[in-house]
Formats: C-alpha cells, sequence, structure tokens
C-alpha cells in the first residue's frame, strides 16, 4: 500500500520542469544572433518560414491527406511492413545504423557543434521547434516513426496505424546502440472522428479547423523525463492561433501573431498535460480556419546550458 501511495502521489506531483515559448522569448533579453533567428520573415515566419504555412509543416507540405500529400500515396500503397522488416536486416533506415542513431546520447552530442551556430536547434535553443528534438527531426513527423516514414505501417481514416491483422499500432521495439528501446510511432490524426477524451501520448500531429470562437481542448501524458515540442502551425497565411499548456501547477502560454507559436517543456515521467488551442487573428471571411498541432517528444536530448528558463 505504501508503495502504491508513493506511486500515485509521484504521477500527481509530476509537472513541468522548465519551459519556454515564442512569447517568453521574444520578451526576453536576447543575443544578436537570436534576434536574427526571430525576425518576422525568418524560419520560424507564421507565413512564409520553415513553420509556417508555405513551409514543409503546412498543406502544402509532404505531409497530410491532400491529394498532392506524399502521405496519400503511401496511404494508397498500403501495409508493407513486411518489407519494412527485411530492410531492417540489411541495416535499413530502422537499424541501428539507420535515423535512430540520431536519437541516442552520442547522436544527439554529434549534432552540437556551437562554432557552426547548431546550439540554437537545441533544447533552450531559439530554433528548437526545427532541431532534432521538433517535428522535423527523426523522432517527429518527417522521420522514420512519422506517416512517410519507414514502418510501413497503413494508416485509417483518423491516423492511427493498423498493422496487417487489422490492429492498431502505437509503437516500434527497434535496436540501438544503447541497447533495445520502445518508440511512439509518430500519427497524423484527423480532428473530425477523433476522440479528444481520450489521453494521447507525445508522438503525434493533429490536423483540425476552428470556427472564430472554438477552442479545442487535448489532452497527453509523458511517459518519461522529457523534451517535448508543441509547435502550432497555420494551414492560411491570413489565420494566427494561440496556444496554451497547463500541468496540475501552472499555465504557459504564446500568443504570437508574428511568429509561429510554439511550447517547449521539460517534463517528469508521468506529467498529464492540457493543451488549448484557440484563434488569435484571422484577416479573412472562410467560416473555418484550419491548423496543425504537432507534438514531439524527445527523451535523450540534452537541453543548452546558457539558457534563462522560465520555471
Amino acid at each position: 500500500m505504501i508503495f502504491l501511495a508513493f506511486l500515485l502521489t509521484s504521477f500527481v506531483n509530476a509537472q513541468i520542469l522548465k519551459s519556454f515559448t515564442t512569447s517568453s522569448l521574444l520578451e526576453s533579453s536576447l543575443r544578436s544572433d537570436e534576434v536574427v533567428w526571430l525576425n518576422p520573415a525568418g524560419p520560424l515566419s507564421a507565413s512564409i518560414g520553415v513553420t509556417g504555412a508555405a513551409g514543409p509543416l503546412g498543406s502544402l507540405g509532404p505531409f497530410g491527406d491532400n491529394f498532392w500529400n506524399a502521405s496519400t500515396a503511401l496511404r494508397m500503397v498500403g501495409s508493407w511492413e513486411e518489407f519494412a522488416q527485411v530492410m531492417s536486416v540489411y541495416n535499413g533506415p530502422l537499424s541501428e545504423y539507420g535515423p535512430v542513431f540520431l536519437t541516442t546520447e552520442l547522436g544527439d552530442a554529434m549534432m552540437r557543434f556551437s562554432s557552426l551556430g547548431t546550439q540554437h536547434l537545441a533544447p533552450g535553443g531559439v530554433l528548437h521547434a526545427l532541431g532534432n528534438s521538433g517535428p522535423l527531426g527523426p523522432l517527429g513527423v518527417a522521420g522514420f516513426l512519422g506517416p512517410n516514414g519507414a514502418h510501413g505501417y497503413r494508416r485509417d481514416k483518423i491516423g492511427n496505424y493498423v498493422s496487417e491483422q487489422n490492429k492498431v499500432v502505437k509503437s516500434l521495439k527497434l535496436e540501438t546502440h544503447e541497447g533495445r528501446r520502445v518508440f511512439d510511432l509518430y500519427e497524423f490524426y484527423q480532428l473530425k472522428g477523433l476522440n479528444l477524451a481520450q489521453v494521447l501520448d507525445t508522438s503525434f500531429a493533429l490536423r483540425g479547423e476552428l470556427k472564430s470562437d472554438d477552442e479545442i481542448v487535448v489532452q497527453i501524458k509523458s511517459t518519461k523525463k522529457q523534451w517535448v515540442n508543441l509547435l502550432l502551425v497555420n494551414e492560411f497565411s491570413l489565420d494566427t492561433f494561440a496556444l496554451s499548456v497547463t500541468d496540475h501547477h501552472k499555465k504557459i502560454s504564446s500568443n504570437s501573431r508574428v511568429l509561429t507559436n510554439f511550447i517547449n517543456v521539460f517534463v517528469e515521467s508521468g506529467t498529464l498535460l492540457e493543451l488549448r488551442v484557440k484563434l488569435n487573428t484571422s484577416y479573412h471571411f472562410l467560416p473555418t480556419k484550419p491548423f496543425r498541432l504537432f507534438v514531439t517528444g524527445s527523451e535523450k536530448a540534452r537541453s543548452l546550458s546558457d539558457r534563462s528558463f522560465h520555471k
């Protein structure tokens, strides 16, 4: 009983340890090189940036269910999980010599060359959302676990991965240089048809639409002590969205109207988070405002030591 009480207390008290957001960065004292990256026409621009409406994470990129998205073509192919397993035997993408290497501590350390400016891409850097620990990294939507990845599972209408035995698959067990590890697959969900009452993991993208006064609430739970990157992308350049996250202790929000809103949190194992998405501004008269929410957890990534985090 004492052990159960301790375990329950640990999960209840699990919380956000560190955090920083688009808004908090813009309000803080930035170095000159950081100011360059956070300018309105930079890589985090909500319209023309890498994380913007016209970038690879937007509706024009390879991820989604439009006829021009690569994910649609792969869905038409169906399941090819057996071929994916064969490739792994011959040091393919799911082997320890593939992108999975970048998720290890050694792979993470090799990405840090401060003289080249790559420190900005690490957790704690202003470009965390674009780095190894974001949706464009190996554990994100663009990686081997995503809808265009090398796992070979087909997707259903909602976005779940389904095996040849018609069972929903949520994770993969893969060999790494640090031993055998379990990786959560990166789903690309459609809000329509998704049960928002369920608690999701920290490895998925969600595409949805809002009306002017709507608000979407999503619950996620981290089963590891890790960094979690929350990135909110508008599909129309004339829209911007606000993002907030709460645990049992605090609320963190980001509502920039120029840059893509993100929230990066370092959480304890068992932390339950509630995400809220709402419309910030809109300059068109279409009834719905489409958005994409990317949630990417990264267990092995180490944060920078020179960033003043919000407690």
